[in-house]
């Protein structure tokens, strides 16, 4: 339900906020991949998820209705807009990657820690029970 409230939520906000002009267009997806390369590092996935569909409105239905009025340089800044946000998007999932990584490294040399701990406690163990042998 919760989900189906948000999906409600985003379709208004992105009608609402449709560019009525070539302008518009081209001053709003520069806003948003700003805005987007500004935060990328923090966005959740359901963040991105919204993100996502933003950016396909941008490229898909809002590109459409503006398409024949861009001239040749407008639509080189919208493959930069285009770039950008993928790069953006790329960037924040290889750093997401690796911060996972990352913390799968320090769990196992943790482990590897505990590991020789107990390794030098049993050794000591024997140490002493060699050492309680040889003084019988």
């Amino acid at each position: 339900m919760k989900k189906m409230i948000c999906a409600m939520a985003l379709a208004f906000l992105l009608v609402a906020c449709a560019p009525s002009t070539k302008e518009d267009y081209l001053e709003q997806f520069k806003e948003f991949v700003t805005e987007v390369g500004e935060n990328s590092s923090e966005y959740s996935d359901g963040q991105w998820e919204s993100k996502q569909a933003e950016y396909e409105k941008f490229t898909g239905e809002w590109y459409d209705k503006f398409e024949k009025e861009l001239t040749m340089e407008e639509q080189m800044t919208v493959g930069t807009y285009i770039a950008s946000f993928n790069y953006y998007k790329g960037v924040s999932k290889a750093g997401k990657a690796f911060e996972k990584l990352g913390e799968q490294f320090e769990e196992t040399i943790d482990n590897l820690g505990k590991e020789a701990e107990e390794g030098i406690n049993e050794l000591g163990k024997k140490i002493e029970e060699l050492g309680e042998e040889l003084q019988n």
